[in-house]
């Protein structure tokens, strides 16, 4: 009789303890998208055509994400704290400072990921001045959600 009771309150221990549990809450792959952008060629619209020297300086940090790339597209990340964000785009010297607005839409992914930022509104303008290296730029996709397709089109 008496091992029964031991039985008993050690097998209510462990069912307890064993409910009590929770599975590992592990975050796989949740972040917060980057603007995708592609490089085009402003006298064949159709046509891709790579920078040869570009270098992207994130601005007011000054931090470059780019330096001299001869590349056909990039990925940059949107400032998830304002709703806006500022970029110089340097192409063989020439300095051309894009601004990306969006309004701001937190996305809860999981307990373990938390809040991802979604970019809704999106717009980018670039400076005037004479001599822009950047003739135009078409937003294919004002929204961003996903990182695995282009949402900018830079025509040089």
């Amino acid at each position: 009789m008496k091992y029964k009771k031991y039985f008993l309150l050690l097998f209510l221990a462990f069912f307890f303890l064993w409910t009590s549990c929770e599975k590992d809450d592990v975050c796989l792959g949740a972040t917060t998208p980057k603007m995708v952008i592609r490089f085009y060629d402003y006298s064949q619209a159709d046509i891709i055509k790579p920078t040869t020297e570009l270098t992207v300086v994130a601005l007011p940090s000054k931090d470059t994400l780019y330096k001299e790339t001869a590349t056909d597209s990039i990925a940059i990340p949107l400032d998830p704290n304002q709703n806006f964000t500022e970029y110089i785009f340097i192409e063989n010297n020439n300095p051309d400072t894009l601004k990306i607005t969006y309004d701001l839409s937190p996305y809860f992914v999981s307990k373990a990921c938390g809040y991802i930022m979604f970019f809704d509104q999106v717009s980018v303008e670039v400076n005037q001045d004479n001599d822009l290296w950047i003739k135009q730029i078409e937003l294919i996709e004002n929204q961003i959600h996903i990182d695995t397709s282009a949402h900018v089109k830079i025509y040089h």
